[in-house]
């Protein structure tokens, strides 16, 4: 999963993680561009997330908005299991 996320560019917003705005009043110009971005990064990334689990693993992480947060409960989930199954 990891490398089909660095091959569409994706890694990036799930290493680093996006921050949520509550108020985007305040944000102007190219910074405004830039969150827009990142905004839409993190919902393709997290899209890609999901369509790579089974529902069984999906209702783990079916709350989560940020995929930073997708990808550490992910691991989190799976990094003690005595199973092959590798994200």
């Amino acid at each position: 999963m990891e490398t089909y996320l660095q091959y569409l560019d994706l890694w990036d917003i799930i290493e680093v993680g996006y921050a949520k705005l509550a108020d985007w009043s305040s944000i102007e110009g190219e910074e405004r561009m830039r969150r827009k971005e990142e905004r839409y990064q993190n919902c393709k990334a997290l899209m890609e997330l999901r369509r790579g689990i089974t529902f069984d693993i999906f209702t783990l992480i079916k709350n989560y908005r940020i995929t930073f947060d997708v990808w550490r409960e992910l691991n989190a989930s799976f990094e003690n299991e005595n199973c092959k199954l590798r994200l």
